[in-house]
């Protein structure tokens, strides 16, 4: 491609044209007319020696006469050809630049569309959040209500477990009466039974009426337990109300008691239940060792009718003699 020589030439070559620099003649002037060996016209220009110094720096290599007309048609030519292309490259740039401006306005507007959608997803997930967190706080407050409720139907059972063991503990189920003590077990976790020892003994003693057999009752009930301390723990309280009566009946019973924690004792020699068994039935065999003597056997005989084992570990006891 000609650079911008080429242009200058082209101007410069119009500007003598236009100017007069170059003057068509008739056959006497510049231009003249002949025939070619082809029968064609030909064009023959004139010019001067400054004209053709002037051309002549505006090439790259010195301008002769012979190549002028030569050298001036490509310049017009390649001159044309860039002026076109600059041209179509501004018209390629305009077309560019709309089509940028184009999808400018299309990228703005789906910039403000995902804006405006965001927010809107923003506020339903934020509604949707507070709904979540409503239900939740609903949630909440029923399962805190459940767990007092589930609390207080647990104290309920407690209590109810506790009231079958002291009903069938009277009613003589010795059976019946272990099962619900194990599960009112599980739920105090044997940490504070005294209450329900305590209990017990109110019970038992309640009513006059009742009170042999259901003082049996305890005491079989007591006999199966498995464990040495609770048995110990229940026998305390029921020497306190024995002791409280002493007559025939409470000393029948306080015998059966001391042989029962001396069986209990029988792998601890020196625990509280030999201590318990000694200082309960020594005295009350004592006593009826004497009455015996003085020929009073009917509260050992009641004793022997009504507790036959109990009276045979006592037997030699009671016929013993000082000597």
């Amino acid at each position: 491609v000609t650079g911008t020589r080429s242009l200058a030439l082209l101007l410069s070559a119009t500007a003598l044209l236009a100017g007069g620099a170059w003057s068509a003649e008739t056959e006497s002037g510049p231009f003249g007319d002949a025939s070619t060996a082809d029968g064609g016209p030909e064009c023959t220009v004139r010019v001067g020696g400054g004209l053709l110094k002037q051309l002549g720096t505006l090439t790259d290599a010195p301008l002769e006469c012979s190549t002028a007309w030569t050298k001036l048609l490509l310049g017009f030519h390649y001159t044309r050809k860039n002026l076109t292309e600059c041209v179509e490259r501004e018209e390629r740039s305009r077309a560019d630049q709309s089509s940028n401006n184009f999808c400018e306005l299309l990228l703005d507007d789906l910039r403000r569309q995902m804006r405006q959608e965001r927010q809107r997803l923003t506020g339903e997930s934020d509604q949707r959040i507070q709904a979540v967190q409503l239900e939740l706080n609903e949630e909440k407050s029923r399962s805190v209500q459940l767990q007092g409720n589930v609390g207080a139907v647990q104290q309920e059972l407690t209590k109810l477990y506790r009231e079958l063991v002291l009903t069938n503990v009277a009613i003589g189920d010795t059976k019946q009466a272990h099962e619900y003590y194990q599960r009112y077990l599980k739920r105090q976790k044997q940490t504070d039974l005294a209450p329900l020892y305590e209990a017990l003994i109110r019970f038992v003693y309640r009513k006059a009426s009742h009170r042999q057999a259901r003082v049996d009752s305890l005491l079989d009930f007591v006999r199966h337990l498995g464990d040495a301390d609770q048995k110990l723990a229940i026998y305390r309280l029921l020497k306190v109300e024995l002791d409280k009566r002493p007559g025939t009946e409470s000393a029948s019973h306080s015998v059966v008691m001391a042989f029962d924690a001396v069986d209990a004792a029988a792998a601890s020699p020196n625990s509280p239940l030999q201590k318990l068994y000694l200082d309960t039935s020594g005295p009350i065999v004592e006593r009826w060792r004497k009455l015996i003597i003085d020929g009073e056997w009917r509260t050992v005989r009641d004793f022997a009718e009504r507790y036959p084992d109990y009276y045979k570990r006592c037997y030699q006891m009671l016929l013993r003699v000082d000597v």
